[in-house]
């Protein structure tokens, strides 16, 4: 197909269909061409103005969101689509195309099925990730990803009875990366998985010295991504922590989304009974805020929920959030399962969770998560002051 000659504004659109298949777009005065299986781009010369290319998108999304049938069967489309304008966003197609590419990739990162002009934000955004990207496969050999740990409080008496390992990346140039940045990062690129190993190494070992060194039998809770969920060697990745640090099972948390064990309840199952197994408690992060079935979380074998922090930071003045936090704690206590608040920042919360007989809590009410030393230190004066 020969190349169209490059009018004042032209603008390209990169997009992707979240399923694969081959499609005949038709177009007035424009063109389209298939780049891989699942993405397509468009030229389209001689509009007058960039708001006609809004229009061309929005009318791309809303015709793919039509559901086709196959074997009987209703299938919903959804898209990304980039968009990069000449001669702003480049004087060639090379560039245009690269530029629709990046707003493509930041359309997908809004939550998909939505479309996003190119812009020179947008293109340091994609340039710092794939930064981050790069130094986050070398992060941990140069000792830059630690844990820090949340204490994890009994709501009765105040005691520290564990704590929530979280990863954090003190990055040599750019300092503190959130966790909210890096994560995804890690994610995306598949290095979740071994920096999910080292964090149960760690967190394992070093709950394990803090047991030995007197400062009680606490239990360690970890995160583990849905990466890690789905893949085979997880068993072996904590078996092999337990056995290094000779840390008993009981003593080791694992926590998982609600969203993540819901998205294949019944493989979920399965693989939830393996590692219970073990001998290691369960946790369900950030319960509320997904749309579990009540009859597949009996079948669970839990330990803990986790009530979200969105529904804390409102209590006790909110009452929509002060029923269903109320709710969740009988619930869960009706199924044998304890109860972690998250978020707890106020004194008014905290008497709420007491209230309603909720079992721990995690919060800058009592402590941010801290590093190691400083954990330590915290655990220190704590028994010190009830004479342990």
């Amino acid at each position: 197909m020969p190349t169209p000659e490059l009018q004042k504004v032209t603008p390209g659109f990169r997009f992707a269909s979240s399923i694969i298949s081959r499609t005949v777009l038709t177009l007035t005065d424009g063109w389209a061409t298939s780049i891989s299986g699942d993405e397509f781009t468009i030229f389209i010369p001689l509009i007058e103005k960039t708001d006609n290319a809004r229009q061309v998108a929005t009318r791309i999304l809303s015709s793919l969101a039509k559901p086709c049938t196959i074997a009987n069967q209703e299938i919903f489309l959804t898209s990304s689509i980039g968009i990069a304008v000449f001669p702003d966003d480049g004087e060639d197609l090379d560039t245009l195309i690269k530029h629709a590419d990046i707003a493509m990739s930041h359309a997908k990162q809004q939550g998909k099925n939505t479309y996003q002009f190119y812009s020179a934000e947008i293109n340091a955004r994609s340039e710092r990730r794939l930064s981050l990207e790069t130094q986050l496969h070398k992060a941990v050999a140069r000792g830059e990803i630690s844990l820090h740990y949340q204490p994890k409080v009994n709501i009765s008496n105040g005691a520290i009875i564990g704590a929530e390992a979280l990863m954090r990346w003190n990055h040599s140039e750019f300092g503190m990366i959130p966790p909210l940045e890096f994560i995804p990062i890690a994610e995306d690129s598949g290095l979740i998985t071994e920096l999910g190993a080292w964090a149960l190494h760690t967190a394992s070992t070093r709950c394990k010295q803090w047991q030995a060194g007197g400062l009680g039998a606490l239990c360690i809770s970890v995160n583990v991504s849905s990466q890690q969920f789905r893949q085979d060697g997880l068993i072996r990745i904590i078996r092999d922590s337990l056995t290094q640090a000779k840390l008993d099972p009981r003593y080791l948390v694992i926590e998982l989304t609600e969203s993540m064990i819901m998205a294949n309840p019944t493989e979920s199952v399965a693989a939830l009974r393996e590692i219970k197994e073990m001998g290691l408690k369960l946790s369900v992060d950030d319960f509320g805020t997904g749309y579990s079935s009540l009859s597949y979380l009996k079948r669970f074998p839990l330990d803990e929920l986790k009530v979200d922090c969105s529904f804390i930071k409102d209590i006790p003045d909110d009452a929509d959030d002060a029923a269903i936090t109320a709710t969740i704690i009988t619930l869960a206590h009706s199924l044998g399962l304890s109860v972690v608040a998250e978020g707890v920042e106020t004194e008014a919360q905290l008497q709420f969770l007491k209230n309603v007989y909720c079992d721990e809590f995690q919060g800058y009410y009592f402590s941010k998560p801290l590093p190691e030393a400083e954990f330590v230190a915290l655990l220190q004066d704590k028994n010190k002051k009830s004479g342990g």
